[in-house]
């Protein structure tokens, strides 16, 4: 939880700093909740988006703006799958080369949400 809250402070600095508001979510590996905030006047639907990134993330072991650009060019199948949002935001949190969840961000556009993401995750 600690490590969790670390991360959701780091991401709404690095959004504050360019006057974004957003919702940030830090899931387990398997895609369930562990913390998340949504800052003062962030869009109600980024709630959602948030989680939603981070769970994809986290269950398919893989950057959702990875998704994003795989599905752009052509790979469409993702789409049928109703457990993965293939938008820009969501990246796994690796620990020792193991994956231990995922962070997810909404509440600007997808490149920025993925940039406030990786913000987050520097150390």
């Amino acid at each position: 939880m600690e490590a969790a809250q670390a991360l959701i402070a780091r991401a709404v600095a690095a959004a504050e700093a360019r006057h974004f508001r957003m919702a940030v979510a830090i899931v387990e590996p398997s895609g369930e909740l562990v913390a998340f905030v949504r800052m003062d006047d962030t869009q109600y639907g980024s709630i959602y988006v948030a989680q939603k990134k981070a769970s994809t993330a986290a269950r398919y072991r893989l950057a959702t703006s990875t998704m994003e650009e795989r599905t752009l060019a052509g790979r469409t199948v993702t789409l049928a799958n109703e457990d993965t949002l293939p938008i820009a935001g969501g990246i796994p949190i690796v620990v020792d080369g193991k994956i231990v969840g995922a962070i997810g961000v909404s509440g600007a556009a997808a490149s920025e949400d993925n940039e406030i993401a990786k913000a987050a995750l520097v150390q």
